[in-house]
């Protein structure tokens, strides 16, 4: 199989399997196991960087192509951190969302999810929508612990 790319389809390709070989890294490498093949297609691409006049994405270390600073800088802070940053709220208003949901779901509202196999998306997203409201306020500013809950194992 031969896969023809114009230079943009090539760059949009590196920048997108850099991203991934990233994540999958990072959560391979914390759960044990190896890693490197995540990055074998990177390198690959990384390889044919000339045939598509795209240097710049790559620089020599030790006489290995890797990704240049650059686009670490361009990948991380362009994509990374913003996807972390949706992410922290998403996940942070969820699980709230559905902490106050259990918490205060009615026993109408518990036989529905037994019945749906899930949430209530119409009842819960009450919830969801008081913490995305609080967050965008007032970010993690009012977010106090309360050392008086202990917790039961």
């Amino acid at each position: 199989m031969k896969l023809e790319l114009t230079k943009e389809q090539y760059r949009d390709l590196v920048t997108a399997v850099v991203i991934g070989t990233y994540v999958r890294s990072a959560v391979d490498d914390s759960n044990g196991k190896d890693f490197r093949k995540a990055e074998e297609i990177e390198d690959y691409l990384l390889s044919v960087a000339k045939d598509f006049e795209s240097e710049d994405l790559t620089q020599d270390f030790e006489g290995q192509l890797i990704i240049s600073d650059g686009l670490i800088e361009k990948y991380h802070e362009h994509y990374i951190e913003e996807y972390e940053q949706d992410f922290f709220w998403h996940e942070l208003t969820t699980r709230f969302g559905q902490r106050d949901f259990a918490q205060n779901a009615t026993e109408e509202d518990k036989a529905q999810v037994e019945k749906n196999d899930g949430w209530l998306l119409g009842v819960i997203d009450k919830y969801y929508e008081k913490y995305d409201t609080e967050f965008e306020a007032f970010g993690i500013d009012r977010l106090k612990i309360d050392e008086s809950i202990k917790k039961v194992d």
